[in-house]
């Protein structure tokens, strides 16, 4: 399958495209299928981390190419250097191997909570319930919310898409979703369904742009200008902490 690719400027659409490594643009491997951060949406490039990356660039004065790819997709490009860099990556010690983070600013914290039908439940009650939960495929709950769920022999329901989960909720056959704030509102909205959020937060980690180590010289200068422009702006970023949650 072809990945579906983007100038960002111009939202000139391309069917084909092959990396150069001398091109005045950078090639960002944005998070395909990943509203409201980013997405596709009539054509076009849509989202949140789209909108943050054109406003960006252009202070900047650097072209960027979007291309949508799954995310470890999107790794292992940036890691063989046919990617310029990816949007939206939380940091690991393994991927840090291959990739130059901008860790000041922060460019999106997200924050993941607990999501039920009827009304506001904790994940103690739930655990203690051994309540039937779902998280999106793919998605890193972070290692102490796995250990818990694991330890309380918490069944968790792997999805793709949020539209099955839901009919499983109202059959009283799945209990919660443990998921992204705004990517669960963004659906909940869409369907016209409505869902309460835990009071307790459960993660919220930081993600960044970051850059491949491969990235040729040539565009080592672009990537300066992206990084002093974010920094000139990050007085109207928003801080996040990891949060490391204790469940009894």
């Amino acid at each position: 399958m072809l990945a579906k690719v983007f100038r960002l400027l111009s939202f000139f659409y391309c069917s084909t495209f092959a990396h150069d490594a001398l091109s005045d643009e950078l090639v960002l491997g944005f998070i395909e299928k990943y509203p409201p951060y980013s997405y596709q949406e009539n054509g076009f490039a849509a989202g949140s981390h789209i909108e943050k990356i054109r406003g960006i660039s252009t202070q900047a004065g650097v072209s960027i190419i979007a291309e949508f790819l799954p995310l470890q997709q999107a790794l292992k490009k940036a890691e063989d250097g046919l990617l310029d860099g990816v949007v939206g990556a939380a940091y690991r010690e393994d991927r840090a191997q291959y990739l130059d983070y901008i860790k000041f600013p922060v460019f999106e914290c997200v924050t993941v909570s607990l999501h039920t039908l009827e009304h506001s439940m904790s994940l103690n009650n739930m655990m203690n319930q051994r309540a039937v939960l779902a998280a999106k495929i793919g998605f890193d709950l972070g290692r102490k919310l796995n250990d818990d769920l694991v330890s309380k022999g918490i069944e968790l329901y792997r999805f793709s898409d949020i539209n099955p989960v839901l009919r499983l909720m109202r059959a009283g056959r799945v209990q919660g979703i443990i998921h992204a704030d705004k990517e669960v509102d963004y659906f909940a909205q869409s369907l016209g369904v409505t869902l309460y959020k835990s009071e307790e937060i459960l993660n919220q980690e930081p993600t960044y742009i970051a850059f491949s180590k491969k990235i040729s010289e040539h565009k080592k200068a672009h990537v300066e200008a992206i990084t002093k422009a974010m920094q000139f702006g990050a007085n109207n970023t928003s801080s996040c902490t990891v949060i490391a949650q204790n469940v009894n």
